[in-house]
């Protein structure tokens, strides 16, 4: 086991350490818990493998649990400026969050994923919610990211490409973080490609994967 960190410092002198933990398949489950016991039937992740991005999607890599430490719960699924979670969250049924690390020009790339599913219209209420957000949050947002739209209806029933820009302080540069966040039925996907420690991620492998990804999880409607 290996651990890679993430560390992101912002402006305002607060520091944001995001660790995660990358594991060699074994013990523990895709959903953290220990292997069931000869005599017990194997507990099932309500979110499928194969609703989530596989390893032909990530040139390889093979998704990873995601352990957040409370940084990327502000963007799994993202909230701009809303200082806590959306009334949607209250209709989620399940999610599931991973990890990919995956080479891009010859440097490493993280890629995230995050796919929920809702009750009723839980999934259309949050991309609404999302929209109002985004139309709202002017300024810095309680992480000191700022928020661009860069396209819609580029996957699934609804859906948008977004930037995150956020300032880090020790290196003295802009890094930009890129997501998709679409719809399908009753389901939620968000895929963001984080780039790498200082580097920027990459729109257009956000815009691809996003779609990839709602592909395979709308096998959960």
């Amino acid at each position: 086991m290996y651990q890679l960190s993430i560390r992101h410092s912002r402006r305002c002198g607060i520091a944001v350490r995001a660790t995660v933990a990358v594991a060699l398949a074994g013990a523990l489950a895709a959903t953290g818990t220990l292997p069931a016991r000869a005599d017990q039937p194997a507990a099932q992740p309500a979110i499928a493998d194969e609703a989530l991005l596989q390893p032909a999607d990530l040139r390889g890599a093979t998704p990873e649990p995601l352990a957040d430490d409370g940084y990327w719960s502000a963007l799994l699924p993202p909230r701009p400026c809303a200082g806590g979670p959306f009334p949607s969250a209250a209709l989620r049924r399940a999610d599931r969050s991973v990890l990919a690390l995956i080479g891009v020009d010859g440097r490493p790339n993280v890629i995230m994923e995050h796919v929920a599913t809702y009750q009723s219209d839980g999934a259309q209420q949050y991309m609404r919610e999302l929209r109002r957000a985004l139309k709202t949050c002017r300024g810095p947002d309680e992480l000191d990211a700022r928020w661009t739209v860069l396209g819609t209806g580029v996957a699934g029933d609804e859906s948008v490409l977004l930037r995150r820009r956020t300032y880090i302080d020790y290196a003295e540069t802009y890094k930009n973080t890129y997501l998709m966040v679409a719809r399908t039925g009753r389901v939620l996907v968000v895929v963001h490609d984080t780039g790498w420690e200082t580097a920027s991620g990459h729109s257009a492998l956000a815009r691809d994967l996003g779609t990839t990804a709602v592909r395979r999880a709308a096998i959960l409607n």
